[in-house]
């Protein structure tokens, strides 16, 4: 070996010692290094407190080995490590590169406190200069190809609260502080209080923006340490479980998955709300914080809750098993958007202490958008809604509501222009059986239906709506004998509001029961033309119509008139409030009203009659005519129009027309009337107890006026009787009615006779009836006289009747056997007689029809085969055609009187109608 090969291997010997003895100095003052930082500086001389089992520095493979590591302060353990062992690059390391190979950390504790003013302490002193980095500097040189945490303990500290999560495996891949994009794949397993979740997720990082997404599943978490943890003011409280996907990238999140939550609380100043129970398998969340707050909120047809309660200081809700599913978006404190709202309801409830609302099996669906912000206002809706059953309740106004069947179609609420709150509305509502009352007052029905539209404001509703409702029943404490009932009531345009109004009201098949089985009310149909009600203006009624009227007026055995107001008792005597007597009265003003006209129309009666008098047959008065005019409360003193036109029997009527006022104090009338074809005998137990006789036949006829004022009754009457029979009963007193008939009639029958009748009716010993006998005795005292006018070329039979009347018939008009036609002849002789009385308008004609043997039918054994009621309708008709014939040759209608139909048997009877004075 040559002299320089030996002095090259001397100097490699040499530099590989030297290079090997400063290896070893910097490998064992690596490891002196870091035992002195970790003693030293992590700990200073008076809290001592750092330990380190073993370090292993290998600077040739890279490789810093720490077991057994445990970081103290004062007492508590700050930081524990079994194991933390990273492999760095030496090749990159060289190049100025901090490259981690692999890092891992097994068998920790870390104590993490949070400070009171938001930052965290974890034991570890601040590293080298605190001055902050410049802006500008470049960020160190450091990349990492994967990372493994394994059973690592972390345990947070609050004030007084602690939790600890614990790290099963999480795994993080690689990361480099130079790239610019980049995406971190990460994994863990882990339970925080002992709630476990896992789950995966991909860190992106992007030109200074963090975003990640991934998937997750937990546990049931205690929502109130979550929050806790984040160092936020818990808003919910409860539990909730997750699994499925997840996304955020500030300011956004989103939840894609299945959602339980057995019990969720929260609570906005003094609003609760708390859902138990909810189960949410198509559970989708997107939610954004900047600009503003907005979530979104999409759940699938598979979600239900157990129970959901909403609490404020005055008023709670709360509904049970619930299915529901939709798109929910809340927009912060501005609004809430619903969106294929599937919504069902076990149960629903509402109170504010004193109100209480309850709906049972309900659904709903459709779309929805609510306000919130600023004054609470109404939505804007398309839905449908129904309950099987709806209760409502009002303690302080005693009423009670229940529906069952309730079904609210296409409802409809838009927005309306220049009006803040208010909604149009627009829908169809049918509500099955239902029941209303309040206090003692009850409202029942079976069915109701109305198509809603209109507007709808927070204090002020204008809903339109064709309403109807069938067999309403209400009962009421002054329907003391029996409920009200109508079969069907049906209203259009009905608009409640301020101003509640409808433009057609019906009711039909109104009854209504009386003291007696007679004196109650029977309606077919009441019509109302329009009406409103305002509190200012009270209720202003349109044109009124009934149809089909049936009631009565009956005196009872004790004397005392029944009707159908006797039915109803506004106050019980006994119930009547006691006055203080300090105190002074109060008034109370009712409401006005007023009514357009009354009209009663159709097949409508009452009977009237007296049950003290035995004798008395009930007289069923048709109401063949029936109207007022309109009638106001503010004009007590206008004169209102009226008609009356009655029939108490098919050949016998009573017209009434003048003016009144029912509501003028005292009443006031003025009309005239007439009074035609009468059966006497009908009167028989009515007048026996003022006239002391009754009637045995005859008929009656009166014209009269009438007029009522000051509590006054003047009238005058021109009565006429026709072949009048009357006797006296026993025991009885009255006038000599039988010698005053004797004494006034003509030689025809009649007797006719002005009776003006005048008394005060706030006279309780004033009867009408009773004001005749004077009348009847003058008549007797003086006689009676008709002067009768000849009437030139018409026939006059006549004769003198105790040289003071005349009597006058003329001749009759002859029919054909069976014909109820006029002949010429016929027809000459009438013009001629319409001629003289037009000449003399104050004479007036009786027309009586009349039916002889000749007019009759009979079988091939002679017997008669016709009926009597068939005769007098022929009878009637010949007269009727009479009395046509004369109007038509102009004769006044006033000078042509009816009076009943007869049958004439005797053998050389004519077919007639008889003409008399």
């Amino acid at each position: 070996m040559s002299t320089s090969t030996l002095q090259l291997t001397g100097r490699l010997s040499l530099i590989l010692s030297s290079v090997l003895l400063v290896v070893l100095i910097v490998h064992f003052a690596g490891v002196a290094l870091i035992r002195h930082y970790a003693e030293a500086i992590l700990h200073p001389a008076d809290l001592r407190g750092t330990q380190i089992g073993v370090v292993d520095l290998n600077l040739f493979t890279g490789t810093l080995e720490i077991l057994d590591f445990e970081l103290r302060k004062d007492d508590p353990v700050q930081l524990l490590a079994g194991q933390l062992k990273i492999k760095l690059s030496p090749t990159r390391l060289l190049g100025g590169e901090v490259h981690v190979e692999h890092a891992r950390l097994s068998n920790a504790f870390v104590r993490v406190d949070r400070r009171q003013d938001g930052s965290y302490d974890l034991g570890v002193p601040p590293f080298g200069d605190q001055e902050p980095a410049p802006t500008n500097a470049e960020p160190a040189p450091f990349s990492l190809a994967g990372a493994v945490l394994d059973n690592v303990t972390i345990e947070y500290h609050d004030g007084e609260f602690t939790s600890v999560a614990q790290l099963d495996r999480i795994e993080i891949g690689a990361y480099s502080s130079r790239e610019e994009t980049q995406e971190i794949p990460l994994s863990w397993q882990f339970s925080l209080d002992e709630r476990e979740a896992s789950g995966q997720a991909t860190v992106t990082l992007d030109q200074g923006q963090f975003a990640v997404q991934g998937e997750l599943k937990t546990a049931l978490l205690d929502l109130t340490r979550v929050q806790r943890l984040a160092a936020l003011n818990p808003l919910v409280e409860g539990e909730a479980a997750f699994e499925g996907r997840f996304s955020w990238q500030e300011p956004q999140l989103s939840l894609t998955g299945a959602l339980r939550t057995p019990s969720l609380v929260l609570q906005i100043d003094d609003r609760v709300s708390t859902i138990s129970g909810g189960d949410f398998p198509e559970f989708e969340l997107r939610l954004s914080t900047a600009p503003e707050l907005v979530v979104e909120l999409t759940q699938g047809k598979g979600s239900q809750v157990d129970r959901v309660e909403w609490k404020t200081a005055d008023q709670q809700a709360g509904a049970e098993r619930l299915r529901v599913s939709g798109q929910f978006r809340y927009e912060d404190n501005k609004l809430v958007n619903v969106n294929e709202l599937q919504f069902q309801a076990g149960s629903f409830g509402w109170d504010d202490g004193t109100q209480r609302v309850k709906f049972s099996d309900a659904a709903i669906s459709g779309v929805l958008q609510q306000g919130i912000a600023g004054e609470l206002v109404l939505p804007s809706a398309d839905l449908q809604l129904s309950a099987g059953r709806l209760e409502f309740e009002d303690t302080q106004e005693t009423l009670s509501v229940a529906v069952d069947g309730l079904a609210l179609q296409g409802l409809r609420l838009r927005t309306v222009e220049d009006a803040k709150g208010s909604r149009e509305i627009e829908g169809q509502l049918s509500l099955k059986t239902g029941r209303v009352a309040q206090a003692d007052s009850v409202l029942q029905w079976s069915a109701l239906n109305g198509g809603l539209g209109g507007t709808v404001g927070l204090t002020d509703v204008a809903v339109l709506s064709d309403l109807t409702v069938e067999n309403v029943k209400l009962e009421n404490p002054a329907l003391t004998k029996g409920p009200l009932q109508i079969k069907k009531i049906t209203a259009d345009g009905l608009a409640l509001s301020s101003e509640s109004r409808f433009k057609r009201l019906q009711l039909q098949g109104i009854e209504l029961p009386g003291d007696l089985p007679e004196a109650g009310v029977k309606i077919a149909m009441l019509s109302f033309s329009g009406g409103s009600y305002a509190a200012e203006q009270g209720i202003n009624l349109g044109d009124i119509v009934i149809d089909g009227l049936q009631t009565a007026v009956i005196r009872d055995e004790a004397g005392q008139w029944r009707h159908p107001g006797t039915a109803i008792q506004t106050q019980s005597p006994a119930s009547e409030p006691v006055q203080a007597a300090e105190e002074a009265p109060t008034e109370t003003r009712p409401p006005g009203w007023r009514m357009g006209s009354l009209k009663v129309t159709g097949d409508s009666f009452f009977i009237a009659g007296d049950l003290t008098n035995p004798a008395a047959a009930p007289l069923r008065q048709e109401i063949e005519v029936l109207e007022f005019g309109e009638i106001a409360s503010s004009s007590p003193d206008r004169d209102t129009p009226f008609e009356i036109a009655i029939r108490p029997e098919k050949y016998t009527s009573f017209n009434i027309k003048g003016v009144m006022r029912p509501l003028a104090d005292p009443v006031y009338l003025d009309a005239k009337g007439k009074l035609a074809g009468l059966d006497m005998p009908r009167l028989n137990g009515y007048i026996e107890k003022d006239v002391g006789h009754q009637f045995l036949e005859g008929q009656l006829d009166n014209r009269f006026d009438v007029k009522i004022a000051d509590n006054t009754l003047k009238m005058s009457n021109s009565l006429e009787l026709y072949e009048a029979e009357a006797e006296a009963l026993e025991g009885k007193t009255g006038p000599p009615l039988t010698m005053a008939i004797a004494l006034l009639e003509d030689r025809d029958g009649y007797v006719k006779i002005d009776v003006p009748v005048e008394g005060r009716l706030d006279d309780p010993n004033f009867r009408v009836l009773a004001a005749l006998n004077p009348v009847i005795m003058k008549a007797v005292a003086g006689g009676a006289a008709l002067a009768i006018q000849p009437l030139g070329s018409v026939l006059l039979v006549g004769g003198v009747l105790a040289d003071r009347a005349l009597k006058v018939t003329f001749n009759p008009a002859l029919f054909e056997a069976g014909s109820t036609e006029l002949d010429p002849d016929a027809k000459k002789y009438l013009g001629d007689l319409s001629d003289k009385l037009r000449e003399r308008p104050k004479l007036a004609l009786r027309i009586c029809g009349v039916v002889v043997d000749a007019d009759r039918q009979k079988d091939q054994k002679g017997a008669y085969v016709d009926k009597e009621e068939d005769l007098l309708e022929m009878a009637q008709r010949r007269a009727d055609v009479v009395s046509a014939y004369m109007s038509s040759q102009g004769v006044d209608e006033q000078q042509l009187r009816s009076c009943r139909p007869d049958v004439d048997m005797k053998p050389d009877a004519k077919p007639r109608v008889d003409i008399r004075l």
